[in-house]
């Protein structure tokens, strides 16, 4: 049995997509955080100890502007880039099946087609709307369960869930 699915990629799904890579990256915000709390903590206790060093307060500044440079680049920049993108209004069809799925992307500039067999697939993950089919660690196709029944929707998992690797699936 195949099941069919139907979604467009509007503005808001390529954001939350955005967002959703961006904070998955969660090594890189981690050292981020840590590496701007221990240079924080320094230009707190070089102030309560008789003043700030040079380096420290140039320190402080440049993490500072790193960690808003990196919350610009990640999910402000995308807001005012995908008034370009040639995705933006797709309509993307996938028909899954046994071995893979059909993929029919068609928007004002192109027409394509494709099939995608399931081993291409590095990660699933199901939010409240949508499907996210990665094939790298920040690209992947995104269709809605919008419009499918629960049956057809746990269908869907368990045809999925049994193509990749349980630590690369995340149905939520």
């Amino acid at each position: 049995m195949s099941i069919r699915t139907e979604s467009v990629y509007t503005k808001e799904r390529l954001i939350r997509f955005n967002n959703y890579v961006m904070l998955s990256k969660k090594v890189l915000l981690s050292l981020m955080a840590i590496g701007t709390l221990l240079v924080y903590g320094c230009v707190i206790f070089m102030m309560v100890n008789g003043g700030l060093a040079e380096t420290v307060t140039y320190s402080a500044i440049f993490l500072t502007l790193l960690d808003v440079f990196y919350i610009f680049v990640s999910f402000i920049l995308p807001r005012f880039t995908l008034k370009k993108s040639k995705t933006l209004n797709a309509k993307i069809t996938c028909i899954f099946n046994e071995s893979g799925f059909d993929l029919s992307v068609t928007s004002n500039t192109f027409n394509e087609s494709s099939t995608i067999r399931y081993p291409t697939l590095t990660q699933i993950v199901k939010n409240k709307n949508d499907i996210y089919l990665f094939i790298a660690s920040n690209q992947a196709f995104i269709t809605s369960v919008d419009g499918l029944r629960e049956d057809e929707i746990e269908e869907l998992r368990s045809l999925l869930s049994n193509s990749i690797n349980k630590k690369d699936f995340k149905w939520n």
